[in-house]
C-alpha cells in the first residue's frame, strides 16, 4: 500500500525509559476516600454511577505511577500540568510512591467526581489537611485540569466543597484565599482572597482583599490590617482544613500501558517472496505483495496474546491522550520474540486506523496505535487507550 498522505503532525505521546525509583502493585482496586467528615460524597467508584472514573482518569494515573516510581526519567523541565509537586517529591525521596497518593470524589456536589492528588499523610504539616498536589475533573466526558500546588503555592481541602490556598513570591508577597469549584463548570469561585503589597513610599506591607483572587492593588479593597493580624487570620483559615485520605501510588495498579513501547518495531515493506522478510516468515492479513505494507516486527519480548485492530472515533485531550473505538481484525494468538507481522492495509493520514493490543508474559497490556511520524514519514507506535462511554 502506498502512503496516501504525509503531513506534519505533533505526537502526543507518553515516554517511557527503564529507570527506577522502586514500587510495587496490588489488586486491581481503587480505594476512595471514606472520611466522612471532609464533606465528600463517598462511595467506591462505578457502585453508585454509570461513570467509570477509574476508566477516565486512568491515564492521568498511569501517568503519574510511571514518572514518580522512575523518577521522572523525562526530566523536570517539561512536565505535564498537574505533575510539579508529585515531581518534586520524587526527586528527592525514593519512596515517594508511598508518600503520594489519590482520591476519586465529587467534590462540589455536583455529580461529577473529581481526581485529587496529594500528599498520603500530613506528619510534617503544621495543619490539619494534607496538601493537594492537583485537582481534574471531567468535562463533556473528557479529563480537565483545575489546578495545581507546589513548593511555594500550597492547597489544603476545607470540607463542603471549599479549598484553601497559601502563596508567597517574595519576602513581603503572600497571598491566601478560599474558593470552591463551580458546579458543572471548571470555574473556581472566590469567597476571600487577601494578599499583600509592598509600598516602597511608607517602606512598608500593605494587605488587600478580593474576591476574584487575583493579586491586583487596583481591583481590591486596603484592609486596616497589620502583618500579624494577616497570618493570623491565615493560620485561622488554614487550620479549619480536614485530611483527605489518599491512596499510595504504591497501592496503584499499573496494567502496562506502554509497557512494551522497546518491544516492538514498525516499518514499510514492499517485497517479500514465499511470506519471508530477513528470513522469517510473516504472519499477516490482507497483504499486497508490491505495495507498502505495514509491518510489525516483535523485537524484544514474547507475547501472550496479540492481536491487530482498526481503529475510528479518534480523540485526543488537553493532555496528549490518544483514545479510539477498537475493532479486532485478528488475534494472532502468542508470538514468539523475533516474529514478524504483516498488516497489509493503507495508512489513511496522520490520525492512526490501525494499532495493536498484545498482552506480556506478566500480565501487562500494551495498546499502540501505528502512526505516520511527521519528523520523516516514517512509521511509529503511539500509546492510546480505549473510548469510554460518559454517561452523566
Amino acid at each position: 500500500m502506498r502512503k496516501k498522505i504525509i503531513v506534519l503532525f505533533v505526537i502526543l505521546t507518553l515516554v517511557f525509559s527503564i529507570a527506577g525509583c522502586g514500587g510495587n502493585q496490588s489488586d486491581d482496586e481503587v480505594v476512595i476516600n471514606p472520611n466522612s467528615d471532609s464533606g465528600f460524597n463517598s462511595g467506591e467508584i462505578g457502585e453508585d454511577t454509570a461513570i467509570d472514573y477509574a476508566k477516565i482518569y486512568k491515564p492521568i494515573l498511569d501517568r503519574y505511577y510511571w514518572n514518580i516510581s522512575n523518577c521522572y526519567p523525562n526530566g523536570f523541565d517539561n512536565l505535564t500540568a498537574g505533575e510539579y509537586y508529585a515531581s518534586q517529591v520524587s526527586e528527592n525521596n525514593e519512596n515517594a510512591l508511598e508518600l503520594i497518593g489519590y482520591s476519586i470524589e465529587d467534590v462540589n456536589g455536583d455529580g461529577i467526581r473529581e481526581l485529587l492528588i496529594g500528599d498520603v499523610g500530613n506528619e510534617n504539616s503544621i495543619y490539619p489537611g494534607n496538601d493537594i498536589a492537583a485537582v481534574f475533573t471531567v468535562v463533556d466526558g473528557e479529563t480537565a485540569f483545575l489546578f495545581e500546588g507546589w513548593e511555594r503555592n500550597r492547597y489544603l481541602y476545607l470540607g463542603d466543597g471549599k479549598f484553601f490556598n497559601q502563596g508567597s513570591s517574595g519576602a513581603a508577597y503572600y497571598s491566601f484565599s478560599q474558593f470552591e469549584i463551580e458546579k458543572n463548570s471548571m470555574d473556581l469561585i472566590y469567597e476571600e482572597h487577601y494578599f499583600t503589597d509592598y509600598d516602597e513610599a511608607t517602606n512598608s506591607v500593605i494587605i488587600y482583599q478580593n474576591d476574584e483572587g487575583i493579586d491586583d492593588v487596583e481591583s481590591s479593597e486596603e484592609m486596616d490590617w497589620t502583618t500579624d493580624d494577616y497570618f493570623a487570620a491565615e493560620d485561622q483559615l488554614a487550620q479549619a482544613s480536614v485530611f483527605v485520605e489518599m491512596t499510595a501510588f504504591n497501592e496503584y495498579t499499573f496494567d502496562g500501558h506502554g509497557w512494551y513501547a522497546d518491544a516492538f518495531n514498525v516499518d514499510y515493506v514492499k517485497n517479500y517472496e514465499d511470506g519471508i522478510v530477513d528470513d522469517v516468515a510473516l504472519q499477516y492479513i490482507n497483504s499486497d505483495q508490491g505495495q507498502d505494507n505495514i509491518l510489525i516486527c516483535i523485537d524484544n519480548k514474547s507475547v501472550t496474546e496479540f492481536s491487530v485492530v482498526a481503529l475510528s472515533n479518534f480523540t485526543i485531550d488537553e493532555f496528549g491522550t490518544m483514545r479510539f473505538d477498537c475493532t479486532e481484525l485478528k488475534n494472532f494468538g502468542a508470538v514468539e520474540k523475533g516474529e514478524k507481522i504483516l498488516i497489509g492495509e493503507d495508512i489513511y493520514g496522520t490520525i492512526p486506523n490501525y494499532g495493536i493490543i498484545c498482552a506480556g508474559e506478566d500480565g501487562m497490556i500494551q495498546r499502540m496505535a501505528v502512526q505516520i511520524s511527521g519528523y520523516d514519514g516514517s512509521l511509529v507506535l503511539s500509546p492510546f487507550y480505549e473510548n469510554i462511554d460518559f454517561v452523566e
